[in-house]
């Protein structure tokens, strides 16, 4: 038996349930409700997660253990609401400071991931003692040129090269297909997610 609050969460999520589907006939008011609370409620989290990172990531430290140095990232944050005064420009400093950060993480990672890292996995032997494994890498190798190749405009896509690009084309589209496919295998196990808590869970039928 379920307590009383419990009943209640499963009506409410029930309730904003059958809201979201119902823009599948037409956008009415209870598909906007619906809309409206997720967005407030996903804005409530993200500042009760900000309240508790400022928290816990640089008031305590400071206080009780007296790390003088995060006074920086405060006087930072503190800067971000400038743009809310009569000197909006104080908040171009800690804009500028992540924007730096940032780059320079990205730039690093995007390096390492999507160059080295596939340039060491491209790297396979043409020739293994297994017969599958030796068709999959000059798969791999071979579609790689491949793709990399329909993407050289200096030169005409004609003759034997244009054969080369159009099946770099086909492995891209092969590629697109199959991860709209993921994305879609996602959308739906969502659906029956829901859909078997509203048969299940709320209206009891299992």
């Amino acid at each position: 038996m379920m307590e009383p609050i419990e009943i209640a969460l499963v009506w409410a999520a029930a309730i904003l349930t059958l809201s979201a589907l119902s823009f599948l006939f037409k956008d009415n008011p209870f598909f906007k409700f619906a809309e409206h609370t997720a967005v407030g409620a996903g804005a409530a989290h993200w500042v009760v997660m900000g309240y508790g990172m400022i928290r816990d990531g640089a008031v305590k430290p400071l206080v009780q253990t007296g790390q003088l140095w995060l006074i920086i990232p405060i006087i930072l944050g503190i800067l971000m609401f400038g743009t809310y005064t009569k000197w909006p420009w104080l908040s171009r400093y800690p804009v500028a400071f992540l924007v730096g950060c940032g780059l320079g993480v990205a730039i690093r990672s995007a390096i390492e991931a999507q160059f080295i890292g596939q340039i060491r996995a491209l790297v396979l032997p043409f020739v293994t003692a297994d017969p599958l494994k030796t068709i999959n890498n000059l798969i791999i190798v071979l579609g790689t040129i491949a793709v990399i190749s329909y993407f050289i405009f200096a030169r005409e896509q004609k003759g034997p090269f244009g054969k080369v690009t159009e099946v770099g084309r086909i492995i891209m589209m092969v590629y697109f297909g199959g991860a709209f496919t993921t994305i879609m295998f996602i959308y739906i196990s969502v659906m029956l997610e829901r859909i078997a808590f509203l048969l299940f869970q709320w209206l009891g039928l299992g």
